[in-house]
């Protein structure tokens, strides 16, 4: 933390909600769902409970 005030000291840094975009989020859900971690699959990526179960609904179809 120290590092990141001495070189960004001042200045107003916006970082994004999402790590991973939407695309890969949704492959990596696909790939690593088992049919009972979808609540760990949803704090993993930082995406709703809702968006998750309708990429997994999707998948399905």
């Amino acid at each position: 933390m120290v590092k990141i005030f001495e070189c960004y000291r001042g200045v107003q840094v916006i970082l994004p909600l999402h790590l991973y975009n939407r695309e890969a989020a949704k492959q990596q859900i696909v790939k690593r769902y088992d049919g009972t971690n979808q609540a760990e699959l949803t704090r993993l990526y930082g995406y709703s409970e809702r968006w998750t179960r309708a990429i997994l609904r999707n998948m399905e179809h």
